[in-house]
């Protein structure tokens, strides 16, 4: 008697033990089956060569009650063992999304507040009432204009939100494009250009008059071609970026972008500091 009550108290916790899994850690059922039929196999046995007397049969019933509660013993604990680890497993992951979650709130506040300067920047602009054309060839001297500060966007890998991350790398790059547009005159590389080329027409007409030039005068003619054409492409350069930002300022979406970022940013940081 004492091999059929450890077998019943073994199949009675089992199918216990099952449940709390299924419910708690979310089995397939196909698991829950396969442990069930491990249980419930040897019964079967039992029962077919027990019940029908098959030929062959060594052992009497109590030796079949006590390998089967020795069975299906063997079995509970294995299934008890799993689950106990994976709940620990569980519980360490939960731990660990947690913890990364929270650690990119030193960043989030920081790309917020440059974020801001970005915003409050190009408000600053459009305050001043430029036109386009004074707005793409002139420095940007009205309001002083804080540059970004890189130190703020030293640990952006830190952003959980791969999607948020591309944003605000996209809003990084054109804060730092917008403070270069701003800063650079086109008028004075008009100046450096008009005066590498007369310089250089001088240099190539003294050679025609007298058929030759010294060697540091033919130095000099290469060196103003060079600031002639590397100057003259900049200047193309930032002529189109300064009227890209124009149309963006009045005719884009930037604004909105990066208000739409700043809320995204708000929200990380009030649901960490909930959390915490």
């Amino acid at each position: 008697m004492g091999g059929t009550a450890q077998l019943l108290f073994n199949l009675i916790f089992g199918l216990v033990v099952l449940g709390f899994a299924s419910v708690k850690l979310g089995m397939r059922k196909k698991y829950v089956f396969l442990v069930i039929g491990a249980i419930t196999v040897p019964i079967a046995i039992n029962y077919v060569l027990f019940s029908w007397r098959a030929p062959g049969v060594v052992g009497d019933s109590n030796s079949w009650l006590g390998f089967l509660a020795n069975y299906s013993g063997g079995i509970l604990g294995g299934i008890i063992a799993y689950i106990v680890a994976k709940i620990q497993i569980d519980a360490q992951k939960i731990a660990d999304k947690k913890k990364e979650f929270s650690g990119q709130l030193p960043t989030l506040m920081k790309v917020k507040m440059e974020l801001e300067k970005f915003k409050q920047a190009l408000g600053n602009v459009k305050k001043e009432g430029l036109t386009k054309e004074k707005f793409e060839v002139n420095t940007y001297y009205f309001t002083p204009m804080e540059k970004i500060d890189e130190r703020n966007w030293s640990l952006l890998d830190l952003i959980v939100d791969t999607k948020l991350l591309a944003k605000v790398l996209i809003l990084k790059n054109k804060y730092a494009l917008f403070i270069e547009a701003l800063a650079y005159d086109l008028n004075i590389t008009y100046v450096i250009i008009e005066d590498a080329k007369i310089n250089k027409e001088k240099l190539e007409q003294l050679k025609n008059q007298k058929g030759t030039l010294s060697e540091n005068e033919e130095l000099e003619i290469k060196r103003l071609n060079g600031v002639y054409h590397r100057n003259r492409w900049e200047n193309i350069q930032m002529k189109q970026l300064k009227a890209g930002f124009w149309d963006d300022l009045f005719h884009g979406d930037l604004e909105e972008k990066i208000e739409e970022c700043l809320e995204e940013i708000s929200d990380i940081i009030f649901q960490i500091e909930k959390d915490e």
